[in-house]
C-alpha cells in the first residue's frame, strides 16, 4: 500500500513502539494486532481488508497534526521492501490519542515510563503542530509525571494548551498545571 499505491498509511502507536523495542510494558494481546494510521477517513483497499494477515489490523484515522503531510517517518526492512512507521515521538502521540477509558490511560502511562529517550526537538515540534489540546496536555503530564529528562527542554510558551478543564481519567483528580483529570495518588482521598 505504501510503496505501490502511494497511500499515506503507516504503522503507528503501540505497534510502532513495540516494533522499535520500546514496548516491553505492552500486554501479550498487543502482539495479536497491528495499528495502522492515516490522516484520511478513506477506508483501506478492499483487498487489504479482506486478506488474512494472521493478526488483527486496526486502522485508525486521525488528523492530529496541522502538518500531517510533512511528518517524518522511520522505516523497518521487511523482505524486499521497507515499511514506514511512526518514530517513537509520533507513536507516543498516537498512543495517547487512542486513550478512551481509565484502563487505556493506565496502560499508556505504563508504556510512557519506558520513553525516557524521546528526542526533545522532535517532541517540541509535534507539540506545536498537534491539533488536540487533550493529547498535548496528556503528553506533557505523562512526561512530567514520569520524570523524563527531556521534559525540561519543552518550551511551554510555544505550545497552545487551550483553555478550560478536560476530564480524561474518570474519578480522577484535577492536575492544576495541565487542567486534566489524572489518577489519584495511592491512598489519597477527597476527605
Amino acid at each position: 500500500m505504501q510503496s505501490q499505491l502511494g497511500l499515506k498509511v503507516h504503522v503507528g502507536g503501540l505497534s510502532s513502539l513495540r516494533l522499535k523495542g520500546m514496548g516491553h510494558f505492552l500486554s501479550l494481546d498487543a502482539d495479536q494486532s497491528i495499528q495502522l494510521f492515516s490522516g484520511s477517513a478513506k477506508p483501506l483497499p478492499a483487498w487489504f481488508r479482506e486478506t488474512d494477515w494472521g493478526v488483527q489490523i486496526q486502522h485508525r484515522t486521525a488528523s492530529l497534526f496541522s502538518n500531517a503531510e510533512n511528518l517524518q517517518m522511520s522505516s523497518v526492512p521487511h523482505k524486499s521492501f521497507e515499511i514506514e512507521m511512526s518514530p517513537p515521538e509520533l507513536a507516543a502521540f498516537e498512543m495517547i490519542h487512542g486513550i478512551k477509558d481509565n484502563s487505556d490511560f493506565d496502560h499508556a502511562r505504563t508504556v510512557f515510563e519506558g520513553l525516557s529517550t524521546l528526542r526533545p526537538k522532535e517532541s517540541q515540534e509535534l507539540l506545536q503542530t498537534c491539533k488536540s489540546v487533550r493529547v498535548k496536555r496528556l503528553f506533557l503530564w505523562m512526561a512530567r509525571d514520569c520524570g523524563h529528562p527531556w521534559f525540561k527542554y519543552m518550551d511551554m510558551e510555544k505550545v497552545d494548551l487551550g483553555s478550560g478543564k478536560r476530564v480524561v481519567y474518570k474519578g480522577g483528580k484535577l492536575d492544576q498545571e495541565f487542567l486534566i483529570t489524572v489518577p489519584r495518588p495511592e491512598g489519597v482521598s477527597d476527605v
